[in-house]
């Protein structure tokens, strides 16, 4: 039988022990260095003796003091089954204490097997069952041994997950004491200069050799102080970091990378790691957005960028604009524009090897028997419009870097090969970037339309759409920036011209013209001429008939090779070719009420003949004529023309209306007969009045007075023995020089 087998119920014994505080094991001395120098320091040294002999009973049952006594007698025996009383013989207290104190000394020095370093370091409550051969020993375990178990079966993510709730396990009650300085945080730059640091003692009880740290360096500066939970919490992590790329769970991992890495230097490490192993894009979302301190090295973010401007650039755009930005200083824009502009000069060689391909391709081009093209332009196309599509994202990056690297000619540049039309007005406004585009100005004005919009945009349309940059040029005109000479120049040979014609040069000039017509005329004349003729018809009449500029025969030629008769009408006529401006209204306008317009216009008798004899053998001439000659012709030679033109008539002319034109012209007649008798019954009442008055008046004599004022030297006198009138007073003759006075009375005078 076995000797556990004999023993009762009564033979175990179970006691608890509450959860304490943390006490020193070590034994008291005296202040004499004697083993009782001190009864309080004795007293607290039973205290912790006992306390060692209840947490470590299985140590006391196995030396010497652990043995059986029973009664007084001592002896070892077998205890009774039931009813029994015994009392353990104990040794002496001294040979206790010191028992004790060597058993102390080994807790407190670690050297025990347990998971914490010794019983001695375990706060919770402790439960132990005694029977006379075994001590059964449970304690409560705490949340560092939760921890301690956790990493041991290297179930990270909970370990990780634990301290992040409870960092006092790492910590201990006082986390300011525990502040550590995390060299893996520093640059190489940061840690050259060993003046600004000190040093500071760390006692750390976690049982992990590696996370133990006795003496470090304590940068001056918050961005170097680390808790020790938070190197813990980083140490776990990488732990759960490396089995997750073990495991080959890339996405996982960097999605803990985010999570766990807090210094520039780690997430250095394994951003390398990841793209060593060609994992960039699982890495990439979680790369920090905002500048570390430290920061994390622009190598770091150039590398990433390169590779997404090699796999995709709608994310390198998206990348570089939006989640990084390029003011943030994360990355070095200088080597970020570099290999952009790098890649930008590669495309548009590719896209000149396709144009180049698909023009010698033109040349030979045949269809197929089925009417089909071939499928390798099909290809070149799809491939040249991907091509152009992520060239139009590069320059668009390009000119974001430029902007951000204080480049606004460059970055105009960019723009103005985007045709962002808002953005390069915005920049040349700001900037005063207008003499950057001197050379360019075709492309200024194009900005907004295509060579097809040219052809087939209606051209209020353009004139809409080139406003904003026709605009700037006219304001810049007198400035002496880009002077309107340049840019007339420039418009009237650039190739875009060819296709287009020069409708932008036309734009221009006619706004040009708006703000100063003097040096439109004095400087464009004959240009104007040709661009208001081809492109505003109603505006070549008015500039023809206000302007002296422009040379009468160029403009001339220009409106007959354009059939423009009415213009071509009002040039003959400022010659002198009067004839031929009406045989032109006559014969190629067929317009009556014109003609007579006309030669009301020049008054001159001959081209009303003219007028008349080129109607003659045209009925609805003629019929026109009889309803506009006559009373509205004008001048005195109204009836003669009519009646002319009735007489000249050709026998059997069928003249339509005839009947009715000749009565209008006789209602008119009629009218200006009865009118013009009229007046002269009242102009014969009104002479017949004043001959009566004037009768009357010479029937009376008037008396009147003469002064004979001496005569100027010089006078005229009359001859002796002339007759002439004589003063009826003084006999005196009248002198031609002489004056009337009305202050003298003349009674009457005599004519001899």
């Amino acid at each position: 039988m076995s000797r556990f087998e004999s023993l009762s119920s009564n033979d175990y014994h179970l006691n608890i022990l509450p959860a304490t505080p943390k006490i020193d094991l070590s034994l008291p001395q005296g202040e004499s260095g004697g083993f009782y120098g001190n009864a309080g320091e004795f007293l607290a040294g039973a205290g912790a003796g006992l306390w060692a002999a209840g947490v470590t009973a299985t140590t006391i049952f196995s030396s010497a003091a652990s043995v059986r006594s029973f009664g007084s007698g001592g002896g070892g025996g077998t205890p009774p089954r039931q009813g029994f009383s015994w009392t353990p013989t104990l040794p002496s207290l001294a040979s206790s204490f010191r028992s004790m104190s060597s058993f102390s000394k080994a807790v407190g020095d670690g050297s025990s097997t347990g998971l914490a370093g010794g019983w001695a370091d375990v706060t919770g409550r402790k439960i132990y069952i005694t029977s006379p051969y075994d001590v059964v020993f449970a304690t409560e375990r705490g949340l560092k041994d939760h921890l301690g178990w956790l990493l041991e079966h290297e179930k990270y993510a909970e370990s990780w997950e634990l301290v992040d709730k409870h960092p006092e396990i790492i910590n201990g009650e006082k986390s300011e004491e525990n502040l550590v300085y995390d060299q893996d945080s520093v640059t190489h730059n940061d840690t050259d200069n060993e003046a600004d640091t000190e040093s500071i003692a760390i006692t750390d009880t976690d049982s992990d050799d590696k996370s133990t740290i006795r003496e470090v360096k304590r940068q001056r500066g918050p961005q170097f102080m680390f808790t020790a939970a938070e190197k813990e919490k980083r140490r776990i992590g990488e732990l759960w970091i490396g089995r997750l790329v073990g495991q080959n769970q890339w996405t996982q991992a960097a999605g803990i990378c985010d999570k766990v890495l807090g210094t520039s230097t780690r997430w250095e490490h394994w951003v390398w790691v990841f793209e060593a192993a060609g994992k960039v894009k699982e890495i990439t979302p979680y790369i920090p957005r905002e500048r570390l301190t430290p920061p994390i090295p622009s190598a770091i973010y150039e590398s990433v960028l390169a590779h997404w401007l090699h796999e995709d650039r709608m994310f390198f755009q998206r990348l570089l604009l939006e989640d990084w930005g390029v003011d943030k200083g994360l990355f070095d824009l200088d080597v970020v524009a570099d290999f952009v502009r790098r890649r930008v000069k590669g495309d548009e060689e590719e896209l000149e090897d396709i144009r180049q391909r698909r023009r010698h391709a033109y040349r030979g081009w045949r269809l197929s028997s089925r009417g089909k093209e071939k499928e390798g332009d099909d290809d070149d196309s799809k491939k040249e419009a991907q091509i152009e599509e992520g060239w139009r994202l590069l320059q668009l990056c390009l000119a974001k870097l430029y902007m951000a690297m204080k480049h606004p000619r460059e970055a105009l540049g960019c723009y103005m090969r985007l045709k962002a039309e808002p953005e390069v007005m915005s920049l040349i406004k700001e900037y005063y970037l207008l003499d950057t585009v001197k050379d360019n100005i075709a492309n200024l004005l194009m900005l907004r339309i295509t060579r097809e919009q040219l052809t087939t945009t209606p051209l209020d349309e353009l004139k809409q759409l080139t406003a904003p940059a026709v605009d700037l040029l006219v304001a810049e005109a007198g400035h002496g920036i880009v002077g309107p000479e340049r840019v007339v120049q420039q418009l009237d040979e650039a190739p875009e011209m060819e296709d287009g014609g020069r409708i932008l040069l036309f734009i221009y000039l006619r706004r040009l013209w708006e703000a100063d017509r003097q040096l439109v005329e004095e400087s464009w004349a004959d240009l104007a001429v040709q661009l208001w003729a081809e492109y505003d018809r109603p505006l070549l009449m008015e500039f023809l008939t206000a302007s002296q500029g422009y040379s009468l025969d160029k403009a001339a030629q220009i409106c007959e090779a354009r059939n423009y008769i009415p213009e071509l009408v009002h040039l003959l006529s400022k010659t002198g070719q009067n004839k031929r401006a009406l045989y032109l209204i006559i014969d190629r306008l067929h317009d009556v009420a014109h003609a007579i317009m006309f030669a009301k216009q020049q008054d001159e008798k001959d081209l009303w003949d003219d007028l008349i004899s080129y109607s003659m053998d045209k009925p609805d001439f003629v019929r026109g004529l009889l309803e506009n000659v006559g009373v509205s012709s004008g001048g005195s030679r109204g009836g003669v023309e009519v009646v002319k033109l009735v007489r000249g008539i050709p026998e059997g002319l069928k003249v339509e209306g005839l009947k009715g034109a000749i009565q209008k012209v006789l209602r008119e007649y009629a009218v200006q007969w009865s009118v013009a008798e009229g007046v002269a019954r009242v102009l014969r009442g009104e002479v017949h009045g004043r001959m009566d008055e004037l009768k009357k008046r010479s029937r009376k004599g008037v008396k009147f007075e003469v002064r004979i004022e001496q005569a100027m030297p010089g006078a005229f006198e009359p001859e002796t023995g002339s007759k002439g009138a004589v003063c009826a007073g003084c006999h005196h003759q009248f002198v031609f020089h002489g004056r009337f006075n009305p202050e003298v009375p003349i009674p009457f005078f005599l004519v001899y």
